[in-house]
């Protein structure tokens, strides 16, 4: 598997609070079979002003002395954007960002202030500098996971959709959970992130959705949201849509088995 967002990152966000708790986060990551995490704390986020694409990058240089030499897990740039005036304006104004693996792809989280007109602009911009935003836990977001045509827009746009793992098993209540596996059916979703706070979220939740996705749509299936298009988007390329199998041979026969 590979984890597209998280908050592993230790003293930075909501996340780990000290080493020893990104220690352990890190090793339930290899426990449950991950090969490569994308280490996205808030950025551009009203509660967490003192936090910067800087410091971001330096703690990640940090987290990642803190593997074992015979590690085969591996550590990506990110960062969860807030969706803000703020954002905005870094955006326009050419200001560093922390998009995923430093490609194309950059997360996006919209608050509760969200409206069709600002997601727009915001989306417009992106594009405009060549980014392809990533759009995250559509399926908790009040305003989005009730609007199917909302979320059609967006994918027209160019936006994808991440899906957090805990949506799915459950954690946050069962019409969050409805929700989830409704967008799933109807291909809404391109990936699904474990958004662990800590190591017990990363050892139960994130498996456990990967098991229900299997029991539920197939090994091929889980593969895809867990792994193929997170691979994908670690590098930079298009994504597959759910349920198209043509597309997803067509992927697998350029690109082989996928890794980090």
């Amino acid at each position: 598997m590979i984890d597209l967002h998280n908050h592993l990152l230790w003293n930075i966000d909501d996340g780990s609070a000290t080493v020893e708790e990104t220690t352990d986060h890190l090793r339930a990551a290899e426990e449950i079979g991950v090969v490569a995490l994308v280490c996205t704390p808030h950025l551009y986020h009203p509660q967490y002003p003192a936090v910067t694409p800087g410091l971001i990058r330096e703690r990640l240089a940090d987290c990642r002395r803190l593997l074992p030499a015979d590690s085969s897990l591996r550590l990506f740039s990110g960062a969860e954007h807030y969706f803000s005036e703020d954002f905005l304006r870094a955006i326009q104004r050419q200001e560093e960002i922390v998009s995923i693996n430093d490609g194309q792809y950059i997360l996006l989280e919209f608050g509760p202030f969200f409206t069709m007109h600002g997601a727009d602009h915001m989306v417009r911009a992106l594009r405009a500098r060549g980014c392809t935003p990533l759009i995250a836990h559509p399926e908790r977001h009040s305003y989005l996971n009730g609007h199917s045509a909302t979320l059609s827009r967006l994918m027209e746009q160019g936006c994808n959709f991440l899906m957090n793992s805990k949506s799915l098993t459950g954690r946050y209540g069962r019409q969050i959970q409805e929700t989830a596996q409704r967008l799933l059916q109807m291909g809404f979703i391109h990936a699904i992130a474990s958004d662990a706070h800590s190591a017990s979220g990363m050892r139960t939740h994130y498996p456990d959705a990967f098991a229900w996705t299997m029991e539920k749509w197939g090994r091929q299936a889980a593969e895809l949201l867990f792994l193929i298009n997170p691979w994908l988007i670690l590098h930079g390329l298009p994504t597959v849509p759910f349920f198209d199998e043509f597309a997803l041979q067509q992927t697998l026969k350029i690109h082989g088995v996928m890794d980090s």
